[in-house]
């Protein structure tokens, strides 16, 4: 039947002292209205896999005004028909604010997903030429709509194509981007307040001039990052400072791949210097969950990465140690699960990530508490297989969920 409980269930009874009012409907009319949202469910839910997908941008966009012209119009029919038919739950309503009220997520989605498959591209390239045709084709494909785009939208195709321009052809595309940061967005949001950076998640990096052929490239990006910042010493040494909030972490990471080796560069979190390595590793997990778009990417991007404590980097997976391998048998033959050891591993290389804006320390530790405190051989064999030297659940995926949904 789909989200709808078509016709209601309940019947008034008239009393006798009431009036008789006839239908306002017929029959026919309520089962075409019935037909017209059954038929439109599957084109909602195409359409809705399909902004979530898609690297194209007339693709996204037509789908976009499609998805919300039909769930306007379901909701409508609900309204006119509201005697005759109901809705099992507000799904409809739920789906249709969230895209009004997150067009600009979404968008921010197609963005991200067409950057990467350009990227993709270009690295598989040879040739100047075809690299400065497929930057071309990618801006005006998503420049067509430049009144649904905001502000910080255009500046991220800009900074898209001035990082993979080849510098000799550079000029040209700074002139162009500078141009097209002029329209005022209609979608835009109300911007938050600079000064509050500071006390929000943000990653800073720092930099002097250089005589490298990247400086103009380093220099535009910087100034279009989320704040920026000239600051001159007594001797008249410029250092450059931009800083990025979390959503943006991969605005930062172009202008990191460019600069991240100068002598003049220095990275912060949070105002406090960061070490190569550790920023690494951050750049590679973090920067893979933003590009994959997926709000569970931390508890494991496959059933061997898979984990209740919201990152696979403490190498509590499958295919590494998982938390199922640490504790020993009892007298009875039950697993004993080793808490106390399972928390020490979190507490150790959590050093490397404990500046990742995705990880939440204590999330992880408060798992490890909720974990069972023992296997037991007889009730849990369904799920779980039992070693000589320790226990393997029958499905991965499956217990970790159940482990996740006592710390949600």
């Amino acid at each position: 039947m789909g989200i709808f409980d078509f016709f209601k269930n309940e019947r008034k009874t008239l009393k006798k002292s009431e009036k008789f009012v006839p239908k306002k409907f017929s029959n026919q009319e309520i089962i075409s209205a019935k037909l017209i949202i059954e038929q439109k469910q599957p084109i909602i839910n195409d359409s809705l896999k399909l902004i979530k997908t898609t690297k194209n941008a007339d693709i996204f966009f037509s789908r976009f005004s499609l998805l919300i012209n039909d769930l306007t119009e379901i909701l409508e029919l609900i309204d006119i028909y509201k005697d005759y038919l109901s809705m099992k739950d507000n799904s409809v309503q739920i789906l249709y604010n969230d895209l009004m009220m997150n067009k600009s997520t979404y968008i921010d989605g197609l963005i991200q997903r067409s950057s990467s498959q350009l990227i993709e591209k270009i690295d598989s390239l040879t040739t100047t030429k075809s690299i400065l045709n497929n930057i071309e084709k990618f801006k005006k494909s998503l420049f067509v709509f430049t009144n649904e785009l905001s502000q910080s939208q255009i500046n991220k195709i800009n900074n898209v194509v001035v990082s993979l321009t080849p510098t000799d052809h550079l000029k040209n595309e700074l002139e162009i981007a500078a141009k097209n940061t002029q329209p005022t967005a209609i979608t835009d949001i109300s911007p938050y307040n600079e000064a509050d950076i500071y006390n929000r998640w943000n990653i800073s990096i720092s930099f002097g001039k250089s005589s490298s052929k990247n400086f103009t490239k380093a220099l535009y990006l910087a100034k279009n990052s989320d704040r920026y910042i000239e600051d001159i010493d007594d001797q008249g040494n410029v250092t450059y400072q931009a800083f990025f909030l979390e959503k943006n972490f991969l605005e930062f990471v172009r202008l990191y791949k460019l600069i991240g080796n100068w002598k003049s560069t220095f990275t912060f979190i949070n105002g406090k210097i960061i070490d190569n390595k550790s920023l690494g590793k951050i750049n590679i997990c973090y920067g893979d969950k933003l590009k994959f778009n997926d709000p569970n990417f931390c508890f494991g991007a496959s059933e061997w990465t898979s984990n209740p404590f919201g990152c696979h980097r403490l190498m509590l997976t499958p295919s590494q140690t998982p938390w199922w391998s640490f504790g020993e048998f009892n007298v009875l033959g039950d697993w004993i699960v080793d808490k106390d050891a399972i928390i020490e591993k979190i507490e150790y290389k959590s050093k490397l990530f404990e500046k990742c804006p995705a990880f939440d320390k204590q999330r992880a530790l408060k798992s490890a508490e909720l974990l069972p405190d023992r296997i037991s051989r007889k009730k849990d064999k369904s799920h779980w297989y039992f070693t000589d030297s320790g226990v393997m659940p029958l499905d991965y995926k499956e217990i970790n969920k159940t482990a996740i949904k006592l710390i949600k």
